[in-house]
């Protein structure tokens, strides 16, 4: 189990078996960068939690879009959008080109399932 601080003070604990994402896809992830050599089981918890985090957060902003739109199924368009409109998904914008304006478009990525 790890631990961190949240910004009020408060101790927060993550659980391995509370993880959606696979530890060793994070741990092989972190560890493509060249100068890392050896990860922490911890480190690797709290990054998994972090971008579990992130997701929730990111599908959330897309599928805000969809049922705006009166859909249930979240599109490409929904999530480059979404990372448009909000500044914390910013850095996504290189990733996510804006539909129709390149080989990734709304018509060929289809809806994610």
């Amino acid at each position: 189990m790890s631990s961190s601080t949240t910004a009020d003070g408060a101790t927060a604990s993550v659980s391995h078996d509370q993880l959606q994402i696979p530890k060793a896809a994070i741990k092989r992830i972190m560890k493509l960068d060249p100068e890392v050599s050896q990860v922490a089981n911890d480190a690797v918890v709290l990054v998994a939690k972090a971008t579990e985090m992130f997701l929730e957060k990111f599908a959330g902003a897309a599928r805000a879009r969809a049922t705006g739109r009166d859909r249930q199924t979240v599109t490409y368009e929904d999530l480059a959008v979404a990372a448009r409109r909000e500044s914390n998904y910013e850095f996504l914008t290189h990733v996510l080109p804006e539909p129709g304006g390149g080989a990734a478009s709304s018509s060929s990525q289809g809806p994610v399932q």
